[in-house]
């Protein structure tokens, strides 16, 4: 998982730009939807987000999205509710500091 820092720098193609605002708004649904499946001990929703977060991350260049997205996937197989609540300490972390740059 990405490392805290001051912000996160990602490259993504020009071609996507329409797209990411909408990708990032989903990505700030899913964190509030994962606190609340956390709350709820709903593993299998938060499997599914970090499911579908890591297979999209990727796609649109964001590959440290996926990897969060993976360790919540595994992390939720696992009903390991602390390491779920630290990726999405992660995730909010890196949707919040992220700054795109259009190539």
């Amino acid at each position: 998982m990405p490392s805290p820092q001051s912000e996160f720098s990602v490259e993504v193609d020009r071609v996507l730009q329409d797209l990411v605002p909408t990708f990032m708004d989903n990505r700030r649904k899913d964190i509030a939807q994962l606190e609340t499946s956390l709350r709820q001990n709903d593993f299998d929703t938060i499997r599914d987000i970090g499911h579908k977060m890591c297979g999209s991350g990727g796609s649109y260049g964001f590959e440290a999205i996926s990897v969060i997205g993976k360790t919540l996937e595994t992390s939720a197989s696992r009903n390991d509710a602390a390491a779920v609540e630290q990726a999405v300490r992660s995730l909010s972390d890196y949707v919040e500091r992220v700054r795109i740059s259009y190539v």
